[in-house]
């Protein structure tokens, strides 16, 4: 990948740290808002279609659904012209200034040559663009076995009726009209200030060909290793092009973003999908996805070979407004990644306002009466049933709307969750799980905010439910036995990992958390047993935070460090990662590296209580009483925000360093 290569070593990389849940729509509307989802309102990939008339009760996410305004939104405000392609969630297209090609380029695509292909109403703002959009689409009957070869090259080899071919087609295709729409744009309209095309290729293809990369993994037969392992080197290369020709067309003036808003398990994580789980393909796609995306900036203004700070996806939109010279709104959940930029400009030195949302001017939004919330439009159409001034919708219809509201709520509460509002995700959850007490993830979701809140006999209860209703209930159980011994019944805890310690030496996937849960119980020999095993199985990050959690249990601190920087070595923006890391240097006594490393984990993740009572400690040492006393004014800020509960202590924490003298050779205990 050339192109890719020059644009890094003409500026920066940086692993993006993504966000849960792991669905393209919402990670794409944060990246355009700067929001988090349950404030932007993105929440699924299809929502009720509130249009009495339509023919199917969903349609996919609109942005007459989002509630915030998009980085197109706020430079048509500040006088900018903005030219997007392709983006999730944006069509209809927005009245912006510039041109808007919808996320629905590619619909009602004939199935063979010669046909209409009529374009979908709302594609491309303005109308007078359309011709010129619908020219460039690439149909998928119009890719040929010559294209395919570059991909496949053994084709031939194929029986006639394979699906993949085709399938690989059809992405192509999609890929091919996005390039093609980007490109015309960009040649017949120099004037613009921003440009944002959105390709959806290597994540759609990869869904369907990471499977037969080599070497051989999982199900893949070797067969089909030789036959399709070309496609993914050869989908990189073709984004590789297309990333050239676009740069071409863009000009050496201009500063570039790339990214992606998740990575791609390539390695021996790709999951395993057997045949017997095929059916439940849908709810194991996001497990392709790894926490980390990437993020280059390159050009005019970008300081070459620059350190960025833990970014994440809700820094993309300020960071971009900021070097467009647009003043950076406070209400946003991301901040300017001014570290980057030569020079270097200090988040207080970037201009800024109070909010976007409130100021006055057009911003290319849709009217006010179109921008509607989905779920309230489709309640008031239910009311017009019962009332019966319309006929009900099929059952069937109903239920597909009441499977979208609850995957809608839980997405909500994993949002909730991952940001640091325990409580507020604990009472989603608690609903759902009224609704649905058979559906386990939304019963162990419940149990961890429930924890996350310091109400671990309330979790434990959820989970003694669900293990009556469970077939296997092993999993549950060893959740149990962790929400008994926050309860602090260590007895009942020891009695579930003394019931599981069994089963669980044949299977890997429990080895993880039984070691965690013999750490926690001081079964420290059995801790290392199972984790030896979960590390064998798997050398994920997971499997090395243990072990450090282990060797901290042990007060080894050294190897609890080497197993945090192997944790790093595989996310080098992990925050609990970066956590332990911390706290081993300091109880070796490196307090410098140790504040380094707790104030990155803070960068990635706010809410990382005990980063801040490592730092407090570490600042009341060294004198400065002032900083200590704000960051635990933080922590009670953060505890109250989460149910008002603090969570248990860790091993080898901040409250043991404190009080011992830990990493200085002195003992502060009293004598």
């Amino acid at each position: 990948m050339p192109r890719l290569r020059r644009l890094v070593d003409a500026g920066l990389r940086s692993d993006l740290a993504s966000a849960l849940p792991r669905l393209s729509p919402l990670l794409w509307s944060t990246i355009a808002t700067g929001v988090t989802p349950d404030r932007h309102g993105i929440l699924n990939f299809v929502e009720p279609n509130p249009d009495p008339a339509a023919t199917t009760p969903l349609r996919l996410a609109s942005s007459t659904s989002r509630r915030v305004k998009a980085l197109w939104n706020v430079l048509t405000q500040a006088g900018l012209r903005t030219h997007v392609v392709s983006w999730y969630a944006s069509h209809p297209a927005e009245p912006i200034r510039g041109i808007c090609v919808s996320n629905m380029l590619q619909e009602g695509e004939p199935t063979t040559g010669g046909g209409p292909w009529p374009t979908t109403p709302g594609l491309v703002h303005p109308r007078e663009e359309e011709a010129a959009i619908a020219a460039a689409r690439v149909g998928t009957w119009s890719l040929g076995a010559k294209d395919l070869q570059a991909f496949i090259p053994r084709l031939r080899d194929l029986a006639r009726n394979d699906p993949r071919p085709r399938s690989l087609a059809k992405q192509l295709a999609r890929t091919a009209s996005v390039h093609a729409a980007a490109r015309s744009l960009l040649s017949r309209h120099r004037e613009w200030d921003c440009a944002m095309v959105f390709y959806e290729g290597i994540d759609t293809i990869g869904h369907l060909f990471m499977e037969y990369l080599p070497p051989r993994h999982g199900e893949a037969s070797e067969q089909d290793v030789r036959l399709f392992g070309e496609v993914m080197p050869a989908t990189y290369r073709l984004h590789d092009r297309m990333l050239g020709e676009l740069l071409d067309l863009a000009g050496s003036e201009t500063t570039v973003l790339l990214l992606s808003d998740h990575g791609f398990h390539s390695d021996h994580r790709r999951p395993v999908i057997t045949a017997e789980l095929a059916a439940d393909r849908a709810a194991l796609e996001a497990s392709w996805h790894r926490e980390t995306g990437i993020l280059v900036l390159s050009g005019p203004g970008i300081a070459r070979g620059a350190s960025v700070h833990s970014p994440r996806l809700v820094d993309v939109a300020p960071t971009a407004m900021a070097l467009l010279g647009v003043p950076v709104a406070k209400d946003l959940d991301g901040r300017a990644l001014g570290e980057a930029f030569d020079p270097p400009c200090p988040a207080e030195a970037i201009p800024s306002i109070a909010s976007w949302e409130t100021e006055p001017g057009d911003a290319g939004q849709h009217p006010a009466d179109l921008r509607l919330d989905p779920f309230e439009a489709h309640d008031a159409l239910r009311q017009l049933v019962d009332l019966g001034y319309m006929a009900d919708p099929s059952g069937s219809a109903e239920a597909q709307l009441d499977l979208v509201r609850r995957e809608t709520e839980f997405n909500r509460a994993i949002v909730f969750s991952t940001t640091g509002r325990s409580a507020a995700a604990a009472e989603v959850l608690a609903g759902l799980v009224r609704d649905k007490p058979e559906e386990r993830r939304y019963v162990e979701s419940l149990s961890k905010a429930l924890l996350a809140c310091g109400r671990a006999s309330e979790a434990a209860a959820a989970l003694r439910a669900l293990i009556e209703r469970s077939p296997d209930p092993l999993e549950p159980r060893l959740a149990l036995a962790g929400a008994l011994l926050n309860a602090g019944d260590e007895e009942g805890a020891t009695k579930e990992f003394l019931r599981l310690r069994q089963p669980a030496t044949e299977r890997d996937d429990l080895a993880l958390g039984m070691g965690e849960l013999a750490t926690a119980l001081g079964r420290l020999d059995e801790a290392q047993r199972f984790l030896q095993q979960a590390k064998s199985h798997d050398p994920s990050v997971g499997a090395h935070l243990a072990l450090a959690r282990l060797a901290l249990a042990r007060s080894r601190f050294e190897p609890a460090g080497e197993h945090a920087l192997d944790a790093l070595e595989i996310d080098r923006i992990h925050a609990e990662a970066n956590l332990l890391l911390g706290v081993s240097l300091a109880w070796i006594g490196d307090l410098v590296h140790a504040r380094t490393s707790l104030e990155l984990a803070l960068a990635r993740e706010p809410g990382l209580i005990e980063a801040q009572r490592f730092l407090a400690a570490i600042d009341r040492r060294q004198g400065r009483s002032e900083e200590a006393e704000r960051r635990e004014a933080e922590v009670r800020r953060r505890l109250q925000s989460a149910g008002g509960t603090a969570p248990p202590p860790m091993l080898r924490g901040a409250e043991e360093w404190d009080r011992t003298g830990g990493g200085s050779g002195l003992s502060l205990a009293p004598s």
